[in-house]
């Protein structure tokens, strides 16, 4: 039983690095300019936050966005959004004291719901 332990942690760490390197189907992609955009890529800055935490939402698919707002224990905050254009918004975060907190984007519609944390300074 002693000689098989070693010899069962070497194999699973050689064919676990394999499997880190080998690439699925949908990886694959020929030489031309086949770039894929992410979908709903969501971007806060600035970070730390002072006053305002602009969100970027690139490629987006969701129509119908709410804002949740939580301090780093949970409680629910009070938050204002403002929409500057298109899918780029203003959240005041001036009345808030300095810490962590939780920005939670929601689109019902669209099934996407993704969390943030950032820095209130």
């Amino acid at each position: 039983m002693k000689v098989l332990k070693p010899f069962f942690i070497i194999a699973c760490l050689y064919f676990g690095a394999i499997s880190s390197f080998a690439q699925n189907s949908n990886e694959l992609s020929d030489f031309g300019d086949n770039t894929e955009l992410e979908v709903n890529k969501i971007s806060l800055y600035p970070m730390p936050a002072t006053s305002v935490l602009n969100v970027e939402i690139d490629n987006s698919t969701m129509t119908s966005i709410t804002f949740e707002l939580y301090n780093i224990i949970g409680n629910s905050q009070k938050v204002e959004v403002e929409r500057i254009q298109g899918n780029v918004f203003r959240v005041n975060v001036n009345h808030l004291n300095k810490g962590y907190y939780l920005l939670s984007i929601v689109d019902e519609k669209a099934n996407v719901r993704k969390a943030f944390r950032f820095q209130k300074r």
